[in-house]
């Protein structure tokens, strides 16, 4: 789901917030998917 990808310049870092305010609100396997993601989209962008 590499979508930002796609509409943001491959030199522009985007920065997003997620806040919980109990420790068991938190979505794990998404969290988990969200870190992924960002580090493929990070390992994409250094290889250009």
């Amino acid at each position: 789901m590499l979508t930002q990808e796609a509409f943001s310049p491959p030199d522009t870092k985007i920065i997003r917030k997620i806040h919980y305010k109990k420790v068991e609100d938190i979505d794990v396997p998404l969290l988990q998917s969200l870190i992924l993601e960002a580090v493929e989209i990070n390992k994409l962008r250094n290889k250009k």
